[in-house]
């Protein structure tokens, strides 16, 4: 492990607007960077893409991007920045293996961190750059160890994502509740509900009725069993309830899309 402590060079501070920047364009043009770019959103809106990967920007999040890592923006986006030069050692280290975008418990300590910051940085004073040291290694210090917190808390909401997935396909067809998929896993509904949606790009229901729709389908297509059946097997509570669901998911009665997809072939 490096231990050496090779202070950083503050290159640059303040907030930044895009859309004061760039006009009439939507994504800003790629650029690899050259420092560290470590940015608090001041807004929600727009996204992040750092090396392809796409996030939305969010005012609770923190952008840690690196050295050599390719960089553009969908507006709107507008931030607090700090750019670092940092040219080794420890301090390099913890930011290079930080996450690129983490989510952040307590955005007031970052706001405070760079706005100290970029104060010192444009109305320096006796003794403003050993404050500044001070406050940059405070900023790096929090990124250092809400970046570990961060990755542990993925992993762990990554396996309990896993575990419902594996619990939902074991018991779709059933009357399965979200208060039970939740206590599986051992979260609360709220957050098992946000978790599960930020992870999978829907929610927990959404996801029980597409995999119910989709068995259905194949039911239609492949076998002889009657709509009544097929609706009560696939978890649908009656054959009316079950030919609302899915004339409004298709925008066919199920009869209709047997009927369709079987002219789709030649006898």
């Amino acid at each position: 492990m490096n231990t050496e402590i090779i202070l950083p060079k503050l290159l640059g501070a303040g907030i930044y607007n895009a859309s004061a920047v760039y006009k009439n364009i939507e994504i800003t043009p790629a650029r690899r960077t050259a420092v560290f770019e470590i940015e608090l959103p001041t807004e929600n809106g727009g996204a992040s893409y750092i090396d392809g990967a796409e996030n939305p920007v969010r005012n609770d999040h923190l952008i840690c991007a690196k050295p050599g890592q390719m960089r553009c923006t969908r507006l709107p986006f507008v931030c607090r920045y700090v750019h670092l030069l940092v040219s080794g050692g420890a301090l390099a280290d913890s930011l290079i293996n930080a996450e690129s975008y983490m989510y952040i418990d307590d955005v007031s300590k970052y706001e405070t961190l760079f706005r100290e910051i970029t104060e010192a940085f444009a109305n320096p004073f006796d003794g403003s750059e050993i404050y500044l040291q001070s406050r940059l290694l405070a900023l790096i210090y929090s990124i250092r160890s809400d970046s570990r917190r961060a990755a542990v808390n993925a992993a762990a909401e990554s396996n309990s994502v896993t575990r419902a997935l594996a619990y939902i396909d074991s018991r779709c067809f059933e009357d399965i509740t979200l208060g039970e998929i939740a206590q599986h896993v051992n979260l609360s509904r709220t957050y098992f509900h946000s978790l599960f949606t930020r992870a999978v790009g829907m929610t927990p229901q959404r996801y029980i009725l597409q995999k119910r729709l989709g068995a259905a389908k194949t039911h239609l297509l492949m076998s002889k069993k009657s709509v009544s059946d097929i609706a009560y097997e696939t978890g649908f509570s009656s054959q009316s309830y079950f030919n609302y669901v899915f004339k409004k998911e298709t925008g066919v009665t199920p009869g209709d899309y047997k009927k369709m997809m079987y002219n789709k072939y030649p006898k």
